[in-house]
């Protein structure tokens, strides 16, 4: 069978690789800003070689496209601005996806466009509902190195990118190499910018409190939204007002909205931004990351939480708001596997503590929990001796969370049991705002 001129260029045939040049300017072609390439077999990408293989059985290699934002529009005093362009991009990150997939597909190359954000598996909430990470590969690819601020930066764009990703059935004869050299310059602007911190100036990164604020809209916020009308009127009127309501709106008609995104447009990574922090520090932050804090309405936090302190510390008090988190851990076995992404780092400060959870019934399982100040650690079984016993039914325990059975009657029905210093509960409470 005489081969096609796409399938020349490509390189294709029954045994050898595709040729990573022409694989590329086809991306670029197709409107990506910058594309890569990496092994599925890379070792550095291991977590990533299962999914792979669930979403195109016979996977050889991913391709990461990297498509550019204008900075300009990220930055703007109107969140709307902002919105708009995270959905313009974030639209046309997918559709460059899909159109090399398909281009691919053509030539007799099995490949798979994975979506750079939602729609997601979302069934699969409050777990793990993305097909595939974008940013360890775009890593492993050499399309740039993970910042300060837990956002991936680009040699040239910076963190002005939407990643996605196309899996091909067929290797690649040069795959990229990890960047040796950092876009990070490590001047912690994404952390002062930071309305919550959520990213701290230690480099700690704590995300139930960016994503309480920045997803309000989306998501546990939705829950939250869904609950309160659920409750009723007053409820509802006591929990959100009329600008909230309207935002939800918008929200569900024209797009799920962010509501902050000041990591990014603080950050000066990458060859075409740099310039203008290092020629002018004090004039970029003066007129760049200090604006990002005056924008937008509403600084939305876990009541106890480090972000409400955080934000009582920059903001006026009609600008922090109060919020539930709208999201429960479905067993107590996610309640386990959950608790390093709420733990709060400030409030842990002076407890030290060890505590055994032993959670019976449907899916019986156990943990110790152990708080040293601002360290976490979580180890499945029962190890050494606890200052805390907490037995319960796994569905007992939920049921506490979620606000459907008061701790206090749980303890006196005899539905949860607590051994040992049962002062050392409210200590875990305060450490874990659920």
């Amino acid at each position: 069978m005489q081969k096609t001129g796409a399938q020349e260029t490509l390189g294709l045939d029954d045994a050898g690789p595709l040729r990573a040049e022409t694989l590329r300017d086809l991306a670029l072609g197709f409107g990506a800003g910058d594309a890569g390439f990496v092994a599925v077999a890379d070792p550095a990408l291991s977590a990533q070689a299962g999914d792979a293989e669930c979403l195109l059985p016979g996977a050889q290699a991913f391709v990461s496209l990297v498509t550019d934002m204008n900075p300009a529009n990220v930055r703007s005093p109107s969140l709307a601005v902002a919105n708009n362009e995270f959905h313009f991009v974030n639209e046309r990150a997918d559709r460059v996806a899909v159109e090399l997939a398909a281009a691919l597909g053509r030539e007799g190359i099995r490949a798979t466009a994975v979506p750079a954000g939602f729609p997601m598996d979302v069934h699969l909430w409050p777990g793990k509902m993305w097909a595939l990470a974008h940013k360890p590969i775009a890593e492993a690819a050499g399309m740039g190195r993970m910042g300060f601020g837990r956002n991936l930066l680009h040699p040239r764009f910076g963190t002005f990118t939407i990643l996605s990703t196309v899996i091909i059935d067929k290797p690649v004869d040069r795959y990229g190499e990890r960047l040796k050299k950092s876009p990070c310059i490590r001047c912690k602007a994404c952390a002062r910018a930071c309305p919550t911190g959520a990213i701290g100036e230690d480099g700690a990164f704590q995300f139930i409190n960016c994503a309480n604020h920045n997803y309000r809209y989306r998501l546990g916020g939705f829950v939250d939204w869904v609950d309160s009308i659920a409750s009723g009127t007053k409820r509802y009127r006591r929990r959100f007002s009329d600008a909230e309501t309207v935002a939800m709106w918008q929200s569900l008609s024209c797009g799920a909205l962010y509501t902050c995104c000041n990591c990014i447009g603080a950050c000066p990574a990458g060859e075409q931004h740099v310039g203008a922090y290092q020629t002018d520090r004090e004039g970029y932050e003066r007129e760049v990351v200090q604006p990002l804090l005056q924008r937008g309405d509403k600084i939305f936090v876990l009541p106890g939480s480090d972000a409400e302190t955080r934000a009582a510390q920059l903001f006026p008090p009609e600008r922090v708001k109060r919020i539930g988190a709208g999201v429960k851990p479905p067993s107590a076995r996610s309640f386990l596997e959950a608790l390093h992404v709420v733990f709060q780092p400030g409030k842990a400060e002076g407890v030290q503590a060890t505590y055994h959870f032993v959670f019976s019934g449907a899916d019986p399982v156990s943990g110790t929990v152990r708080i040293d100040g601002r360290e976490l650690t979580v180890s499945p079984g029962l190890e050494g001796q606890p200052d805390l016993t907490v037995a319960a039914r796994g569905e007992d325990w939920v049921s506490v969370l979620g606000g459907d059975l008061h701790p206090v009657w749980a303890v006196v029905s005899g539905k949860m049991k607590l051994k040992g210093k049962k002062a050392k509960m409210k200590d875990f409470m305060r450490c874990f705002p659920l």
